[in-house]
């Protein structure tokens, strides 16, 4: 009997043991803290090379570097080998490179097949995108500064003023809804103006009578002239021109090379009274799960950024202007004779969207007042 107890208790020690040894850690390469590894993704990019899941908020320290190389989605509304691509695409991947000893390199969607403009800042939200390129008047009410900002009637200097301004209206008046973001490069994206089949507009009195295409964050100010507006996808606005269904088109200089419409147009006069902000922005989830590291180098690439996207539309209005005088010798570029009854044209509508901004609990009245001081006199 003594004997079968102790051969018993040699038994359930045994167990114990091999149970214990089952609870215990995990094994090499395995997967701790819930992360994942070796090609596990985060916010929409894929990574290589180590876990990616524990990233931090809201002012938390990075993680230690753990060189994780990325491939990061960049979604953008222009074709492969547009100028946008060659002008600022590049020369963000390079910078990538230089930076980060090329451990994030760029998948880029062209021509919005992975998301849409006016769609793209909520994709890079929900992790479809990492990095997108979106305008901020395409979403109404989400961005009400920058509504106020996009509204004709601000002599800001060209794309160039706009620019240098914003940087400062940007921080005197934040966008809460760029919380979710880091913001890789914002700038007016180049000249804006209107764009004619056969008439020249040089003054006010140009313009009226004309069916124009425009976008709606316009279509008050050009109502306001007796302009008739129509809303029209670019792709649409050759044949609409050539057909004289429409007059003319508001749109940036960037596109009269995209879509040719020097072919079937005149003139375009540039305004210098209104222009439009894009933004590249990346998920904030996403920069704050990589190490600090990565999170210092793309810092310094934000800085550098802005003034590589003020050249691009340097670039872009040099380019293009050169492209519509060779497809068309005799299209000539102009500009107004006296911008004061344009900016007086739009004081109204002005007005009536700092009110606006007022009304929802911001400071419109003192947003205006702000980018007025900066108007060219």
């Amino acid at each position: 009997m003594k004997t079968k107890k102790q051969i018993l208790s040699m038994v359930l020690a045994v167990i114990m043991l091999i149970a214990l040894c089952a609870c215990g850690g995990t094994t090499s390469g395995g997967n701790t803290g819930g992360g994942t590894t070796g090609g596990g993704s985060t916010g929409g990019g894929t990574t290589s090379g180590g876990n990616t899941g524990g990233g931090t908020t809201g002012g938390g320290s990075a993680p230690a570097s753990s060189g994780e190389v990325y491939t990061l989605s960049l979604s953008i509304n222009d074709p492969q080998g547009s100028l946008l691509d060659e002008h600022f695409v590049t020369p963000l991947q390079d910078l990538l490179d230089q930076k980060t000893g090329n451990r994030i390199k760029l998948d880029v969607y062209y021509s919005n097949s992975l998301s849409g403009m006016g769609n793209t800042l909520d994709g890079v939200k929900s992790g479809l995108v990492d990095i997108g390129y979106d305008v901020l008047t395409f979403y109404p009410g989400t961005y009400p500064y920058t509504e106020l900002y996009g509204t004709p009637g601000l002599n800001l200097g060209g794309f160039e003023g706009f620019s240098r301004v914003l940087q400062d209206y940007a921080k005197a008046f934040p966008e809460p809804a760029l919380d979710p973001f880091v913001i890789i490069a914002r700038f007016a994206f180049g000249d804006f103006g209107i764009l004619t089949a056969n008439k020249p507009v040089t003054t006010i009195d140009d313009v009226k009578g004309m069916t124009v295409r425009t976008t709606t964050n316009f279509i008050p100010w050009y109502e306001s002239m007796g302009v008739s507006c129509v809303t029209l996808p670019m792709g649409e606005v050759y044949e609409s021109l050539r057909l004289s269904v429409i007059d003319g088109v508001h749109t940036s200089v960037g596109s009269l090379q995209a879509f040719r419409l020097a072919e079937i147009s005149s003139y375009y006069t540039l305004f210098t009274m209104c222009c439009g902000d894009s933004v590249f922005a990346m998920s904030r989830d996403l920069y704050n799960s990589m190490d600090a590291e990565l999170q210092k180098a793309i810092d310094e690439i934000c800085v550098e950024m802005f003034e590589i996207g003020i050249q691009f539309a340097y670039t872009s209005t040099e380019v293009t202007m050169n492209f519509c005088k060779e497809i068309n010798p005799d299209f000539e570029f102009l500009q107004v004779a006296d911008t004061a009854p344009f900016v007086e044209a739009a004081q109204t509508e002005l007005l009536r969207k700092a009110a606006e901004l007022d009304a929802a609990g911001h400071d419109g009245t003192g947003a205006l007042e702000w980018l007025r001081a900066r108007a060219v006199k």
